[in-house]
């Protein structure tokens, strides 16, 4: 369902909306593996139609390696950004959860809450 712009995850925009309620200067970066020139624009208009908090979609540009590119991706936004806490969502599909706490080892002050949809069984 790559280019279904329409369909929700059930349940997720709304988790996503009570975290910005509960915090409103929090800030959201949807990172994805999907390639930026193919997806880009559909993932953003999945993001505005399925009502996500607004927040920077940064999808696979092409310049690094695919398999790091996600690890690398969310350790320069933690770098940048200096937070003392950070929420990952992620799934059990693209490997998530490893890359999720390869990014919270190296960063050992930041309190991390990480949170993997398992969209299948092993």
């Amino acid at each position: 369902r790559s280019f279904d712009v329409s369909s929700r995850f059930l349940g997720m925009s709304e988790l996503y909306q009570n975290l910005k309620i509960h915090d409103p200067e929090l800030k959201f970066y949807y990172v994805s593996k999907a390639p930026k020139f193919l997806m880009h624009k559909k993932h953003e208009m999945f993001l505005k139609n399925g009502q996500f908090p607004n927040g920077k979609y940064i999808g696979y540009d092409g310049k690094s390696s695919w398999d790091l590119y996600k690890w690398i991706t969310i350790k320069n936004i933690i770098a940048a950004e200096k937070p003392k806490e950070v929420i990952l969502i992620g799934d059990n599909g693209e490997q998530d959860s490893l890359i999720y706490s390869y990014v919270q080892s190296e960063f050992p002050d930041v309190a991390f809450t990480i949170l993997i949809h398992q969209i299948y069984s092993n």
